[in-house]
Parts: C-alpha cells; sequence; structure tokens
C-alpha cells in the first residue's frame, strides 16, 4: 500500500512538471521543451499500472538500442566503443526485453495475408 501512495505522490509530481514544461515550450515555440513536458505527462499516468511502465521501458530500450546502433554506424561516436562491443549491448537489451525478429523481414504484417 505504501508503494501506491508513493506512486500517486510522484504521478502528480511528474504530472506537474510535465504541464510546467508543456506551457514553458508553447510560450517559448519550443517544441523540444514542450514534447519533454508531454512525455512526463504520459508517465505520470502509466505510473499506476505496471504492465503499462514496463511496456515503456521495453519501448525506450529498444529507441536507445536503435540510436546508439545509428550514431555507431554513422561514425559519430557516442562513446569509445568498438563495433562488437556495441552490437554485444544491442544484442543483451534485445534479450532482456524479448524482442526476436528478423532484421531482413520488412514486413511482418504481410505474411499473414
Amino acid at each position: 500500500m505504501e508503494n501506491k501512495k508513493r506512486h500517486h505522490e510522484l504521478s502528480a509530481k511528474i504530472f506537474k512538471m510535465g504541464d510546467a514544461l508543456m506551457k514553458e515550450g508553447v510560450d517559448k515555440e519550443d517544441y523540444i521543451i514542450t514534447n519533454v513536458g508531454n512525455f512526463m505527462v504520459l508517465i505520470s499516468g502509466i505510473i499506476h499500472d505496471e504492465n503499462d511502465i514496463h511496456l515503456f521501458s521495453e519501448l525506450c530500450s529498444m529507441f536507445s538500442a536503435k540510436k546508439l546502433y545509428e550514431t555507431q554506424r554513422l561514425e559519430n561516436p557516442m562513446v569509445d566503443m568498438l563495433d562488437e562491443d556495441v552490437f554485444k549491448i544491442i544484442d543483451k537489451l534485445r534479450a532482456e526485453i524479448n524482442l526476436d525478429f528478423d532484421e531482413n523481414d520488412e514486413d511482418d504484417e504481410d505474411d499473414d495475408e
């Protein structure tokens, strides 16, 4: 019960910060600040549901792995790593979120038809 109370408190605080950032972004015409506020409002809404948090975490992990891969591929190193190290990290992230896909598959939905 204590965790649920804390989640509610965090939700309210994150929502208020998100709302303030959205207003700031609109006032400054800075869509990045506005969208960061939108993300915070989203998190404040899903914080009460463990499944939603887990799914959102998986999506963030996939996006992080994608960005890391793209950064290395563009030879604009974000960190000083060898390519094989980057691929090991990506494989680990994919394994942690049970992501199983073939990079050669362009559209899995068409296979069902």
